[in-house]
């Protein structure tokens, strides 16, 4: 059996399935998609907030209970998400 069953790609990228781990604020950060990532053709970190209006609304969000990526360092944070 081949080890590509699928033939997804785009440019030079292949991806080994159609399963795409997708953002979501305050859940996929990088300890999720590593934990889950083995099963997924594509893994996409996101939903971050990186402007004072987007970090506003999500610390809105916060105080009602939902989780979401905040930080005063916004672009320290995503490298460190992205393992740079």
């Amino acid at each position: 059996m081949s080890d590509c069953l699928f033939d997804l790609h785009i440019g030079y990228v292949r991806f080994k399935n159609p399963i795409a781990l997708a953002p979501m604020a305050g859940i996929v950060d990088s300890a999720f998609a590593n934990q889950y990532a083995s099963n997924a053709g594509l893994v996409i970190l996101g939903a971050f907030n990186l402007d004072k209006a987007s970090i506003a609304v999500a610390s809105a969000l916060v105080a009602r209970g939902r989780k979401e990526f905040i930080s005063d360092e916004p672009m320290e944070l995503i490298k460190k998400e992205s393992g740079q």
